[in-house]
């Protein structure tokens, strides 16, 4: 084997163990990067979907005059671009919020019990919900979603537990 290839075989190792490719959680589990990976689309999926929205004013995007004005074919492409691209984009971020919920919680659970998670996750869903909260009265961002998840991430806690059933 030549100098070359060595180095290269040496440097792949080197990468391959490298901080920033063996990420693990606070836990010392690691990181699941299908997960990471797949929330990572979605969001800039969002953000695909919604940035005209932001670029707009308050008032522009509750009274748009395109909606009263377009035609067929600008209402049929609207909608197709809802339902499709956002609303994907939107339940596979809920989706990847609520495996997220139970990996996080079952692997805390398993340390510290369940009691204790509960605390930590209700605290850490009531600060996200106090941060909605912020962007939407202080910030005056109407389409802001972290309450929602906030309150649905309370909610969905305590059925965490529960298997999935047949129809």
């Amino acid at each position: 084997m030549n100098d070359l290839s060595a180095s290269r075989d040496g440097d792949a190792e080197r990468v391959a163990t490298s901080p920033a490719m063996t990420a693990a959680e606070p836990d010392g589990a690691p990181r699941i990067a299908v997960l990471d990976i797949l929330r990572g689309i979605a969001i800039l999926g969002i953000l695909f979907m919604n940035i005209n929205d932001m670029g707009e004013s308050l008032y522009a995007s509750f009274d748009d005059i395109r909606h009263f004005g377009w035609t067929t074919q600008d209402q049929i492409a609207w909608w197709l671009r809802e339902v499709i691209a956002n609303g994907t984009a939107r339940c596979m971020l809920e989706m990847l919020f609520g495996a997220g919920m139970v990996i996080l919680t079952d692997r805390a659970a398993q340390l510290a019990g369940t009691r204790v998670v509960m605390k930590r996750y209700y605290a850490r869903n009531l600060l996200l919900f106090a941060f909605g909260v912020v962007h939407i009265l202080i910030l005056l961002w109407p389409g802001d979603i972290l309450h929602t998840y906030g309150l649905a991430a309370l909610i969905a806690f305590l059925f965490r537990g529960l298997r999935p059933a047949c129809f």
